[in-house]
């Protein structure tokens, strides 16, 4: 998974949560109004209780304590739950994402750990392939020496035979040679 791959999925659930979020924008804006207005009219002071009668929620007329408002306040209320509630999950789902982030950096930052182990395993391969190559080489070399001299030695070999033999045959009539002049000397050679 490449770095573009993971953020790209990351910022796709961003978006998707900020949407979620951003749905009761509305509900929660107002709430917070309600609420200034609530709290505004409780710290108005006792002696001017005209001033709280006038106090109007969301551009309506009747005062804080009519039926209307109370229903108001508790449909704003269980809205703010609500709100909460989805708070509570979106939180999760923050903490859920960044997990995943932690998670997707590490298994990024091994990858490329692995990587860079995987060209350093190729470059020992295509080094060893290399000595392998000159080592075939060289014995092939060695071979080929290993013939010329087995044919050299045979060469000899042959020369040695054939030089034997004329010695020999040499020696021989030398000795037949010395063989009849002992013959003849015998026989009363010079007499």
């Amino acid at each position: 998974m490449s770095t573009t791959a993971w953020s790209s999925i990351f910022l796709k659930e961003l978006e998707t949560r900020d949407r979620r979020e951003k749905a009761y924008d509305d509900i929660i804006s107002a709430y917070g109004a309600l609420s200034r207005q609530l709290q505004e009219a409780q710290a108005t002071p006792p002696s001017a209780p005209a001033a709280a009668g006038s106090q109007t929620l969301g551009g309506s007329t009747p005062s804080i304590t009519s039926p209307t408002n109370t229903d108001d306040i508790t449909r704003l209320r269980a809205d703010f739950a609500l709100a909460q509630q989805q708070h509570g999950v979106l939180t999760a789902e923050v903490r859920s994402l960044k997990k995943q982030l932690l998670t997707l950096s590490k298994a990024e930052t091994e990858r490329v750990r692995l990587k860079a182990r995987v060209e350093e395993l190729e470059k020992e391969v295509i080094a060893k392939e290399r000595d392998r190559q000159l080592a075939a080489d060289e014995q092939l070399a060695q071979e080929y020496q290993v013939n010329m001299m087995t044919d050299r030695l045979l060469e000899l070999r042959t020369d040695n035979q054939e030089l034997v033999e004329r010695w020999m045959k040499l020696k021989a009539e030398e000795a037949e040679k010395m063989n009849r002049a002992m013959e003849w000397e015998e026989r009363g050679g010079l007499r």
